[in-house]
């Protein structure tokens, strides 16, 4: 029996067609049903396709049924799979976020993955957002 795009027959020579599960889909070029692929998801029965998480969320294993939010200090945007973390001199304070913010001036994030900036203290000045030194002498 042909049974249509995202549903199967369970057993060989049935004529009964079953849907395929949540994170699994089957299309006209398949006869059994497939995991999705990382990063990609099917949240209902019977797909016949599977959808890309959107930018800021991931699917990281096979066979997802739902995407996952990015934690605060990663991003992903839609040309990666998983979550990256924010480079310093950047930072992102909430989950699921598509992009990192810059850092503002007079303010530093020196690590990787970094949720917030920290400001320089007293005396001292920014240097590429990464850093904080000393101010010249006769400045501030």
């Amino acid at each position: 029996t042909d049974c249509p795009i995202g549903w199967f027959a369970s057993l060989s020579g049935s004529s009964e067609c079953t849907p395929c599960a949540v994170g699994r889909f089957r299309d006209s070029s398949s006869n059994t049903c497939i995991d999705c692929p990382v990063g990609t998801f099917a949240s209902s029965t019977g797909s016949a396709h599977c959808t890309d998480c959107q930018a800021g969320w991931f699917a990281a294993l096979p066979g997802s049924s739902e995407c996952a939010p990015c934690a605060a200090g990663k991003f992903r945007d839609n040309s990666t799979f998983g979550c990256s973390n924010c480079p310093p001199g950047t930072h992102t304070p909430k989950e699921g976020s598509a992009e990192c913010i810059d850092c503002q001036v007079g303010w530093f994030a020196a690590s990787p993955g970094s949720r917030e900036c920290a400001p320089c203290a007293g005396g001292t000045r920014s240097v590429d957002s990464t850093e904080c030194a000393r101010c010249a002498a006769g400045t501030f």
